[in-house]
């Protein structure tokens, strides 16, 4: 048997319809797992825009934009490690030119 676990503080202000939804999307045994009709049926879709604008979702804004940067970062370096590897191939070594 598996147990979907909602760590905090990341799971702290997830209300208890989105994690019932995602605990049934995950279920191991395809016959008890939602369907996309099924899940599309679930309670929390059904909840008031209100409600769900009301939320604060502050922490999961400041992990994306988190995410983000950390992305652009290694593209980044990426890009100056292949950088220094095409000029290594293109450029001789020091004391090395004709």
């Amino acid at each position: 048997k598996h147990t979907v676990l909602f760590h905090s503080p990341e799971w702290d202000k997830v209300s208890p319809e989105a994690k019932s939804l995602i605990s049934h999307l995950l279920l191991v045994d395809p016959r008890r797992r939602l369907s996309a009709t099924e899940a599309l049926s679930h309670k929390w879709f059904s909840k008031e825009e209100e409600e769900l604008e009301e939320r604060e979702l502050k922490e999961a804004r400041d992990g994306i934009r988190k995410f983000n940067a950390l992305r652009k970062m290694r593209v980044a370096v990426r890009a100056v490690m292949a950088t220094n590897k095409i000029r290594s191939l293109v450029t001789p070594p020091m004391g090395k030119e004709n």
